[in-house]
């Protein structure tokens, strides 16, 4: 598996981040996968001191040994508290 990850903070109370990953498999057999790679961009604000804010879309795209390949796209939205 590899992942990179780079965030960037934008403003004191919001943090932008992008994060990419791709896990490849030597033997498809018991999966019929090859490889599966997603990438999530997200946006964090700190509401409170205790409370983050979140933002996230993201894309996942799997291989198949047969070289066919399916796509899904996601979007979420939540909170984080801290305590």
């Amino acid at each position: 598996m590899v992942r990179l990850q780079a965030g960037w903070r934008a403003t004191a109370k919001t943090k932008l981040r992008l994060n990419w990953g791709e896990s490849k498999l030597k033997d498809g057999a018991a999966a019929d996968l090859r490889s599966s790679t997603n990438v999530t961009a997200g946006r964090y604000y700190r509401l409170t001191k205790s409370v983050t804010l979140e933002t996230e879309l993201s894309r996942t795209t799997s291989k198949r040994v047969t070289g066919s390949d399916a796509r899904m796209n996601g979007f979420a939205f939540g909170g984080i508290v801290f305590f």
